[in-house]
């Protein structure tokens, strides 16, 4: 458990400067509302975008110690979870789909660090009132997001707007740590390094853009 130790600490890169815009933003969807008194078609169309306080549109771990996913749950400091928005808006009625996807990035690691596997690292999505949209699950057992290769799945979302021009606007938190079987006792256990694992975080479209 984390508090067992005072030599390894939950270090999650998550430190706010001010907020970003990923590509997401200003993606146009289009859908057709087809009516049985007119020849006439309409084309509503909506937008989504993500935003963050943070430098990065990510999450990590640096050496934490493996903890229980109730413990893991409740991590409630500001650096121990990654918070970001998502955003809708349409100018009729219209539903948006989309994709939260994680992309595991380890690839910038120095030569004192190994990445955690996949199957040693859980993480946990909720909204930022506290309720939950994603269980605690490992990320070996996410499915791989056809929109985003690489990616994996956390979360799937629609947005239903009803006309009102009103925005859409939904707070996540994402928590991740060192799942409590990981066993760092053992002797392929490399105590000469840190253990990280770094994820990246974006927002995908089930539907196509405008023009695509």
């Amino acid at each position: 458990m984390m508090e067992e130790s005072g030599s390894k600490k939950v270090l999650l890169s998550v430190l706010g400067v001010a907020i970003l815009v990923v590509a997401v933003v200003g993606i146009s969807f289009a859908a057709f509302s087809f009516t049985n008194t007119s020849d006439e078609n309409s084309i509503q169309t909506g937008t989504i975008t993500m935003s963050y306080a943070e430098p990065e549109n990510g999450i990590s771990i640096t050496d934490a110690l493996p903890m229980a996913d109730a413990t893991g749950m409740a991590l409630s400091e500001a650096n121990e979870y990654f918070q970001f928005t998502v955003s809708t808006k349409a100018s009729g009625t219209l539903e948006i789909p989309y994709e939260i996807n994680v992309t595991p990035a380890n690839d910038s690691l120095t030569e004192n660090q190994v990445a955690l596997a996949s199957n040693q690292v859980k993480v946990y999505l909720s909204k930022a009132g506290g309720e939950q949209v994603t269980a605690p699950v490992l990320i070996s057992g996410l499915t791989e997001s056809t929109l985003r290769p690489g990616s994996y799945i956390l979360a799937t979302q629609t947005d239903s707007h009803t006309g009102s021009g009103a925005d859409i606007t939904t707070t996540y938190q994402l928590r991740m740590w060192v799942d409590n079987s990981v066993d760092i006792s053992a002797e392929d256990w490399d105590s000469t390094k840190e253990h990280v694992y770094k994820l990246k975080v974006n927002v995908d479209s089930h539907v196509n853009p405008i023009g695509q």
